[in-house]
């Protein structure tokens, strides 16, 4: 998180504020210093909270391991959904 986007996120929350709303919040970003009320203190842990990393492909229905982009598991190498079920088939078919 750069102050940058900080900045910006508070700016956009800022105009729904109450005129001298108190500060309940520090956040020191890049050595800057934001005050957030409760209105942009809610805003942000929502924000983090609704963000999903673009490399999140899921769970293992084995193991609970992570997810590569290939839908297989880093943990027990299994090939997961219905993508990894089906190449799943045509191997055991093919054996």
């Amino acid at each position: 998180m750069t102050a940058d986007a900080v900045r910006a996120f508070v700016a956009r929350v800022a105009p729904f504020d109450d005129l001298g709303a108190p500060v309940v919040s520090t956040v020191v970003v890049d050595g800057e210093r934001f005050a957030l009320t409760a209105r942009t203190a809610r805003a942000l842990a929502e924000a983090l909270h609704r963000y999903t990393d673009p490399e999140d492909n899921g769970r293992c229905a084995g193991c609970g391991g992570v997810l590569d982009r290939h839908l297989r598991c880093r943990s027990c190498g299994r090939i997961d959904g219905i993508f990894g079920a089906t190449i799943a088939d045509r191997l055991a078919a093919e054996d």
